[in-house]
């Protein structure tokens, strides 16, 4: 069943809140928006197409054309397009990069809490960190070797790893 709340609070992952939820300014949606539709095959297809009819019916012997053969105004009107859509990709491609940023501070807090609880659980076990870590990732490779071999239990998976 789908969920009536925003898609921002859905997450309980704070930066996933914060750049999910809706809070960019118009100039920002419309830079994404341009920048998601102007890096598809689709707009590349489309641009093709309007650009093989112009030069058709611009190439022709026909009086009513308005833009003869060496095409000027379409020079002139593809550089402006060039000129304009490339700065406004970039700021969409900043703005992916700041979440990016932001999605990696928040996976080393995250890192970095559950290093010290691990260090917290070494010392009420009474053992040495690395040797915590040890027991921690022989558990892991014996788990990753069950998801691989099922048929093997978590003992035979470790022991076929080493």
């Amino acid at each position: 069943m789908e969920s009536t709340r925003p898609v921002h609070l859905r997450f309980r992952n704070p930066v996933l809140r914060r750049h999910l939820g809706d809070d960019r300014t118009i100039g920002q949606r419309a830079a994404d928006s341009i920048a998601r539709h102007a890096g598809s095959w689709a707009f590349i297809f489309i641009f093709l197409a309007l650009l093989v009819v112009w030069m058709l019916f611009n190439g022709g012997r026909d009086s009513g054309r308005f833009d003869p053969y060496p095409f000027i105004l379409l020079n002139l009107v593809l550089s402006c397009l060039a000129a304009i859509q490339a700065p406004v990709i970039l700021m969409s491609q900043n703005r992916a990069d700041a979440k990016r940023n932001d999605l990696a501070e928040h996976d080393y807090r995250v890192n970095r809490r559950a290093e010290a609880e691990n260090r917290v659980l070494a010392q009420i076990l009474g053992i040495s960190a690395r040797e915590f870590a040890e027991r921690v990732e022989r558990e892991m490779k014996g788990e990753l070797m069950t998801d691989r071999h099922p048929h093997l239990s978590g003992e035979e998976a470790r022991g076929a790893k080493r």
